[in-house]
Formats: C-alpha cells, sequence, structure tokens
C-alpha cells in the first residue's frame, strides 16, 4: 500500500512539473510571437532603428535565429548599414544554409557595396546541404551504427554483411566528418562592419597603410597584437586591423547578452 502510495506521489509530481513547464514554454513562445510582430511592425513603418533595437533585445533574450536574424539584417539595410546587414545575413545563414531569403538578401547587401561571391562550387554546395551541427549529429549516428555492428559481432558471432555494413558506414563517417570541417571552416570569418577599415602594415595606429578594407567585406584572423588583430581579406590581402572593426560571423561564439547580440 505504502509503495502504490509512493508511485502515486511521484506520478503526480512529474504531472505537475510537466504541466508548469509546457506552460511556461507556452507563454515563453507567445511572449516571443508578440514581441517579434512589435519589431515586425516597426521595420514595415519604415522605423528601423527602432526596428534594430527591438530584434536585437529578442536576440539578447533569446537566441538566435535564422527568421530574426533575417529581418535584423534587413532594418540594417534599410539604415544602410551594410556590414551589419551582411554578417546578419551570413549568420542567419551559419544556421539555415541554403536559405533563399537569406542568400538573396546578402547578394542584393553585398553588391551594393561592391562586393561579389564567387560562384559556388560543387563540393560547397554538397557541404551546404546541412549545417554544422546536421552533419555532426549524422558522424555521430554513423559511428554508433558501427560500434553496434562490431558489438554484435563479438557478442552473437554476426558476420554475414559485417564488412559491408561496416564499410559503408565507415564511408558515411568520413564523408559526415568532411562536410563538419568544411562548414566550421566557411563559418569561422568575420565581417568589417566599419566603413574605409585601414589595413595597416604593424599593429599601431600610426603604421603605414597598405590599402582599405570595405564595409561588408570577409577576413579571416590570424593572430592578435593588443587591440589589433592581423587578418587575410578574400582579395588575399593581410594586415592589421582594430578588434572593433569587424565581427564574428560564428553565432556559437557569441553571448546572448543584450548589449552584445546585434555586434
Amino acid at each position: 500500500m505504502k509503495n502504490l502510495m509512493c508511485i502515486s506521489s511521484v506520478i503526480a509530481l512529474i504531472t505537475v512539473v510537466s504541466v508548469c513547464t509546457l506552460s511556461a514554454y507556452a507563454v515563453e513562445n507567445s511572449t516571443v510571437a508578440m514581441e517579434l510582430e512589435i519589431a515586425n511592425e516597426a521595420y514595415a513603418a519604415g522605423r528601423y532603428e527602432e526596428a534594430i533595437g527591438k530584434y536585437r533585445n529578442i536576440i539578447g533574450k533569446y537566441g538566435f535565429s535564422p527568421e530574426v536574424l533575417h529581418n535584423l539584417g534587413n532594418s540594417y539595410s534599410g539604415t544602410k548599414q551594410y556590414g551589419q546587414a551582411i554578417l546578419q545575413y551570413l549568420r542567419g545563414l551559419s544556421l539555415a544554409p541554403g536559405n533563399d531569403d537569406l542568400e538573396g538578401s546578402l547578394e542584393m547587401a553585398r553588391k551594393s557595396q561592391g562586393l561579389f561571391a564567387h560562384e559556388e562550387s560543387l563540393l560547397e554546395s554538397f557541404t551546404d546541404l546541412f549545417d554544422m551541427n546536421q552533419w555532426t549529429l549524422a558522424a555521430l549516428v554513423c559511428y554508433v551504427g558501427i560500434t553496434l555492428s562490431l558489438l554484435c559481432h563479438l557478442i552473437f558471432s554476426w558476420k554475414k554483411g559485417l564488412i559491408s555494413i561496416c564499410g559503408v558506414l565507415l564511408l558515411l563517417l568520413c564523408m559526415c566528418l568532411f562536410g563538419t570541417v568544411q562548414q566550421y571552416s566557411r563559418w569561422s570569418g568575420a565581417v568589417v562592419v566599419k566603413p574605409g577599415v585601414r589595413l595597416l602594415m604593424s599593429p599601431f595606429p600610426t603604421a603605414l597603410s597598405q590599402g582599405i578594407l570595405d564595409e561588408g567585406s570577409l577576413v579571416y584572423t590570424e593572430k592578435k597584437h593588443g587591440k589589433y588583430h592581423f587578418v587575410r581579406d578574400e582579395k588575399k590581402r593581410s594586415g592589421w586591423v582594430e578588434s572593433a572593426s569587424f565581427a564574428q560571423i560564428r553565432a556559437s561564439h557569441l553571448t546572448y547578452s543584450l548589449n552584445s547580440a546585434g555586434q
């Protein structure tokens, strides 16, 4: 009898916790939808600065999503802050590779800055089928499949088709790991978010300039000295720039705080 009462109490507790969790989740979703609607109304009315603040606020509270990043990028485009717009579109694409809306908006923003992307290769198109997390998950599934196959061989002496199955899974594992590495490399760059950034020969403000980086151009950081980073741009030029002149693409590197959400 006591055991039955204990079991009933546990079930009741689990039920209450589940209901409370689902209710909280529903309330949060409703709140997000309401805040997003207000931000969208500001954007539609042409109040771009207000919309930027509201989208950043949403990201700061709830994290990144391709849709919100797209809307934030459009708002930056509305204020002609094309570096920030390109940054948000690329962040969105890192979460949703191949998204037509994000790719279209990115192409328009880059053209407005005189920046033209190279034609995507078949290999890049293949690795864009999934994002980095999805490739990693697929690799994990393949690894588990190989492990289970080998365990079946050891425990049940299963041999028929073992080599073929493990061979196929190993091939898929290698493909998935390659996709993961490619996605990581592709989105590990940064975007110049300020106009007329000087590419310096040394990490000092008085150093000679060897060129100007266009707002919205891609750079890849290689080392750091104080508040300067040594970077390589899309045209294979390299030099030192101030850390505040660019922002990292990869959303997973960012802190979901209100202050840093739009940086």
